[in-house]
């Protein structure tokens, strides 16, 4: 006589609902993960690369680097500073400039012409915000930093922020993560 049993070879309905649930989940987890790693790194990026263009005017100014446009001359318009301004506060996509400034004495120069060409540029990304102005004269003669406003700058993006600063000595300071 032949025996009939009842066994099942695979899996119910309900478990595998309750499998590809649980695989939802997680999948849908570690896409927002990478999402958040994503900006945090597009944020440092960016920060690296306006502290690279800070380093860059502070040490043309600390050369004395006379820029090739004409607009300096060593004799009667030397090379006094170098000016990182931005565009603006608190808005995305901020762009950078970085401008010579000559003139015989600190009293001689202003700011630079608007329709004068930066001899550097950064475009901060659009989801990237600089939340203080920028103004900042790297010194050719006394090798510190004179800083209209805030000696520390924010970048943020979301709920990443990151700061550094500037010293009136001329220092930049490393790029720190902060709580906002």
């Amino acid at each position: 006589m032949k025996s009939i049993s009842n066994q099942n070879h695979g899996f119910s309905l309900i478990e595998l609902v309750v499998a590809i649930a649980i695989m939802i989940l997680l999948l849908g987890g570690g896409i927002a993960a990478f999402a958040k790693f994503n900006d945090k790194q597009k944020l440092l990026s960016a920060s690296r690369e306006l502290g690279q263009l800070l380093r860059i005017a502070q040490t043309k100014a600390r050369a004395r680097e006379i820029p090739d446009d004409g607009v300096c001359d060593p004799v009667d318009n030397p090379i006094m500073a170098y000016r990182v301004i931005s565009d603006g506060a608190g808005a995305p996509g901020t762009l950078v400039r970085v401008y010579p400034i000559c003139g015989l004495t600190q009293s001689d120069y202003g700011d630079p012409d608007s329709n004068s060409d930066p001899i550097l540029s950064l475009d901060l990304p659009t989801n990237i915000t600089l939340e203080e102005a920028m103004k900042v004269d790297f010194q050719a003669l006394y090798g510190g930093a004179q800083i209209d406003g805030a000696s520390t700058f924010h970048l943020s993006s979301g709920s990443n922020q990151v700061e550094f600063s500037i010293s009136e000595g001329g220092a930049i300071g490393d790029v720190v993560e902060s709580i906002p």
